[in-house]
């Protein structure tokens, strides 16, 4: 899996490995994607939390953000990338009394050795896992087969951070670390919406890994969000992004010129040379012309700025006054306005080349139980904003298609733990998804 979203054979990985740094999260998104097309959602943010951090991405009428440039470990990366943002908040994360006095979420974790206090294989430090266990959100059931959590280790983990802290309730110090970890992931999307020129009330929260859909109902309050997606095996989204991607492999050449004198004849030269030969490289890895697609884009910038702005080139698009409309049109919205009038000029060409594969079938959803009760597997006591609810516990697969059920509510399965707050209302669509809002 590569960093901007597609599959690329070993070869390719071999010679640029460093297109492979954000494979993880990349796939993720690649999921979501392959699930957002197969239900009729084109605008959405991602939310993939796993046990260490949250990478976040926003997709725009079933595109990703995607960037030109990065920093891995504060060396600058040039390659174009899925634009994901990532906060160091997940269910492993380590709750402490920074400075002896302020609560404290992060970026340290407990790993999967020894992990959350409550798997009592070690760990001792009050983690994300550990709060949602005493605030009863995350249950008894048996983890991958193995790990059952303990509340009482759990609760004796966060209540030794609460008297160091000196907070009385075990519960309150419980959810302030949750309340800090959701702050920390709702500013990261905020980072790729609001500060960008988007409203996230206008997308809806895609939230996955084996803890995003866990606190997404209090991300989506924390930042405006009034629905939410929970996809299929959510806990394993990233793994079956690589079966649902294409091989796509990008080209990039320098092609310093100003729109007001740009030579067409040149320019489209270079765009046929690119898929001239990048259609050769594909045929030689085994693809017929008809599983072939190319996509072109420019690095582009006013004169004498020192960043690009990487656009995409519609199919057919030379001429410059077209090139100049995308261009101020995608950099007002990136920054809130454009200069009509000031020169243009195009740094790179890139082409994408990318070939079809087979992708997996979407599959048809379990019928479900034949109602509601029939899918509740039990209840217990669930604790929101510090008030005690009795919450039905539902088996996610067992939900009937289209039957409404009103929070509080906690839905399990097997690779997640999805959690209906009070004022949410839910139902399990016919793709099988889970569809979360709370109404206006």
């Amino acid at each position: 899996m590569s960093s901007g979203g597609g599959i690329m054979d070993l070869d390719a990985a071999r010679r640029m490995p460093v297109r492979t740094i954000l494979s993880g999260p990349a796939g993720g998104v690649a999921g979501a994607l392959w699930i957002a097309r197969a239900s009729g959602l084109p605008d959405f943010i991602t939310c993939d939390m796993g046990g260490t951090s949250t990478d976040v991405c926003l997709i725009e009428h079933g595109r990703a953000a995607s960037v030109s440039e990065t920093a891995f470990a504060g060396y600058p990366i040039k390659g174009r990338e899925v634009a994901i943002n990532t906060v160091g908040a997940g269910g492993g994360s380590i709750a402490s009394a920074e400075a002896g006095r302020t609560l404290a979420v992060g970026p340290r974790s407990a790993g999967a050795e020894p992990g959350p206090a409550c798997y009592g294989r070690g760990g001792v430090e009050p983690t994300v896992t550990d709060a949602n266990v005493v605030l009863g959100r995350l249950g008894p059931r048996v983890l991958g087969g193995a790990i059952r959590p303990d509340e009482r280790r759990a609760r004796d983990a966060v209540g030794a951070l609460a008297q160091r802290l000196g907070v009385d309730s075990i519960e309150a110090m419980a959810e302030g670390i949750v309340r800090i970890a959701v702050a920390q992931m709702a500013n990261a999307i905020r980072e790729i919406s609001i500060e960008r020129g988007y409203d996230p009330s206008d997308f809806v929260l895609f939230p996955f890994g084996g803890a995003g859909p866990m606190h997404a109902a209090q991300i989506a309050e924390e930042i405006g969000m009034r629905e939410i997606l929970v996809p299929l095996l959510p806990g394993n989204l990233s793994a079956l992004g690589l079966l649902a991607s294409d091989q796509r492999y990008e080209r990039v050449q320098t092609f310093l010129a100003r729109l007001s004198a740009l030579d067409c004849a040149s320019f489209a030269a270079i765009l046929d040379q690119h898929v001239r030969e990048e259609g050769a490289a594909l045929a030689r890895r085994g693809f017929a012309r008809d599983a072939m697609r190319f996509v072109h884009a420019l690095d582009m910038r006013y004169v004498r700025q020192a960043f690009e702005l990487t656009v995409e080139l519609p199919a057919g698009v030379r001429e410059p006054a077209d090139i100049r409309r995308i261009f101020l049109e995608a950099y007002a919205r990136h920054y809130g306005r454009a200069d009509e009038k000031a020169p243009i000029e195009i740094v790179n060409v890139r082409t994408a080349a990318i070939g079809l594969t087979e992708h997996p079938a979407f599959p048809a959803a379990h019928a479900g139980a034949r109602d509601l009760a029939d899918a509740a597997i039990g209840a217990r006591t669930v604790i929101f904003a510090g008030r005690d609810y009795t919450a039905t516990v539902y088996e996610r697969t067992r939900l009937p298609i289209d039957a409404a059920f009103d929070g509080p509510v906690i839905v399990e399965e097997d690779g997640a733990t999805t959690v209906v707050p009070p004022g949410w209302r839910g139902h399990r669509d016919e793709r099988g998804n889970l569809r979360l809002a709370r109404p206006s």
